[in-house]
């Protein structure tokens, strides 16, 4: 005998509509105004060279690529672009920082400064 579950007494809707809204949510997110924004194209890309430089010129390029994404961030026009800029800067700055504070205490994190130099990659082009 099989176990019969009766759904009339369940609710579901909440449950679907938080599904529909995340779904919508997810395809805003994957999508830019003009259609080219890919920032998982940062997450796959091949390693940046940024590794491999002297501690000194590599703290200096983590902090360059921070202020000009910072910089882009505090711009009127990068804030009302209708393009991937603001975008680009936004992730740019975070993982500036994040490479940045690891280097703070020691540490070269590899996945954030080669998305930090990946994100900036990216904003030049704008």
């Amino acid at each position: 005998m099989g176990m019969q579950v009766s759904l009339r007494n369940k609710t579901w809707a909440p449950v679907l509509g938080a599904f529909l809204a995340l779904a919508c949510v997810g395809s805003a997110v994957a999508a830019d105004l003009d259609g080219t924004l890919r920032t998982a194209v940062c997450t796959v890309s091949p390693q940046s060279t940024i590794q491999s430089l002297p501690d000194a010129q590599f703290r200096a390029t983590l902090q360059r690529n921070y202020d000009v994404a910072k910089s882009e961030l505090a711009d009127r026009g990068t804030l009302y672009s209708r393009t991937g800029r603001y975008i680009w800067a936004h992730e740019a700055k975070v993982e500036c920082a994040v490479a940045l504070g690891y280097l703070k205490g020691g540490t070269r994190d590899t996945e954030s400064s080669q998305k930090c130099d990946c994100f900036t990659q990216h904003l030049a082009r704008f």
